[in-house]
């Protein structure tokens, strides 16, 4: 799936841009595949990992923190087909802003060694690798390195989502 670079937060796009170019001048084969979602495509890759009992907590906790939009769009997208987690989590996605990409490099999907080298190269043009996170995400790079919940309370992601949604 080809991303639009156009829908990405325009401080990204440059370094993401750079990023790409980097890589192919080293000699790889780059291909971003995955750049913003909307909160419908989160809430569907987020449940299809997750049991109804963890769907529902989710939905509660959402809904008492104050973000009744984010609780609507998880329980109306409904129970998805079992699948791998694709994502670690909800509301808190750089995806969600457009400041986030994920990107397959010659080929692998599997995080090998070359991932190593796409880190090393996203660190260089200003980015965050997801191959350096606690649980590692190697395909994907990010503009920020702070969590989204030490800049935005739940309520805040809340509004501004709904607000990139409409």
């Amino acid at each position: 799936m080809a991303i639009d670079f156009t829908k990405l937060d325009p401080t990204f796009t440059p370094l993401l841009q750079q990023l790409l170019a980097n890589m192919t001048a080293l000699g790889h084969t780059v291909n971003p595949y995955y750049g913003i979602r909307t909160l419908q495509q989160q809430a569907r890759i987020w449940r299809q990992s997750r049991s109804t009992a963890q769907v529902n907590a989710e939905i509660a906790m959402l809904q008492a923190n104050g973000a009744p939009y984010a609780a609507s769009v998880l329980q109306s997208v409904g129970p998805q087909p079992n699948g791998p987690q694709v994502t670690n989590t909800y509301i808190y996605s750089y995806h969600l802003i457009g400041r986030a990409c994920d990107i397959f490099v010659d080929g692998d999907m599997a995080g090998g060694p070359v991932y190593d080298v796409l880190a090393a190269q996203a660190l260089l043009v200003g980015l965050t690798p997801g191959r350096n996170f606690s649980t590692p995400d190697s395909d994907h790079v990010q503009l920020g390195a702070a969590e989204l919940p030490s800049t935005y309370t739940i309520a805040q992601m809340d509004a501004l989502l709904q607000g990139i949604n409409h």
